[in-house]
């Protein structure tokens, strides 16, 4: 994977993504010095947060950083379309400019041509994929994460993290968002090449979560996308990894609040009041 540099800081490229965005992407949190940069072409949208729910239109840039809890939500009859450039902080630098995007965890603002043109230089560089234009998608990300960190201001100081190698926050990520279903304290270890009691101790200071919350916190998310999908309680259950309907209507409500019925039931009169 490419690695580029800003000031001091060294990045690495890990995926470049663009196109239209047709359906929600679940709630997740990023792991340690991992950065997602977005850009909203068309469309319109939601950005959900613990905090704030923003939204998304044409020439939206906002920046996910590590820690912070996130879920997007797409419009059914304007979908955005967006660019989305995921980096992986590999050197912290002490230069002003690095220094300052190092540390915002969350910004969410207005883009402008220039910042448009530079995300839509990326793309097409990614998919030109030869020598020369990878270089020139290098200058353009860096240009971007220039432009970023003159826009924003910190939002809050970066958490005093334990060295450790950022590939394992990486594959965190990864499992407890695509594999939520299967994942088991032993076989997210194994991933990793730790011991599960050094995975728990890494859950709870860097997620502030034990194994089993966060399983359970992924299962809901994603079962709140089924359920507003029209999947039945019973479905959604078996989907997301549950033996037994009753245990998952219990994480469920622990997460929520509510039950998983009555929440889909509240999305459907959602939709129906939307759509007279």
């Amino acid at each position: 994977m490419a690695i580029l540099c800003v000031g001091t800081s060294a990045y690495r490229l890990v995926r470049v993504n663009s196109g239209r965005i047709v359906s929600d992407i679940q709630g997740h949190t990023h792991g340690d010095q991992s950065y997602e940069l977005h850009y909203v072409l068309d469309g319109k949208g939601a950005l959900e947060t613990k905090e704030k729910t923003y939204a998304l239109g044409a020439d939206t840039v906002y920046v996910n950083g590590p820690g912070v809890w996130h879920r997007q939500r797409t419009n059914d009859v304007e979908p955005m379309s967006e660019i989305c450039v995921h980096l992986q902080l590999e050197k912290k630098g002490d230069d002003p400019v690095s220094s300052l995007f190092n540390v915002t965890s969350f910004f969410c603002g207005d883009g402008d041509p220039a910042l448009r043109a530079l995300f839509q230089a990326v793309a097409e560089h990614h998919r030109e994929n030869n020598v020369f234009s990878k270089e020139k998608e290098k200058c353009c990300i860096g240009q971007i994460v220039t432009t970023l960190s003159e826009m924003q201001a910190p939002v809050a100081a970066a958490a005093q993290r334990a060295n450790m190698d950022d590939e394992k926050f990486y594959i965190i990520d990864v499992l407890f968002w695509y594999d939520y279903a299967r994942l088991t304290l032993e076989s997210l270890s194994d991933k990793l090449g730790i011991s599960a009691r050094q995975t728990q101790r890494i859950l709870k200071r860097h997620y502030g979560k034990t194994f089993r919350q966060k399983k359970a916190e992924a299962q809901v998310e994603a079962a709140l996308l089924m359920l507003r999908q029209g999947k039945t309680v019973n479905e959604v259950s078996l989907a997301v990894g549950y033996s037994d309907t009753p245990s998952f209507i219990r994480a469920f409500k622990s997460v929520c609040g509510v039950s998983p019925g009555k929440a889909k039931n509240m999305n459907d009169e959602k939709e129906t009041k939307s759509g007279t």
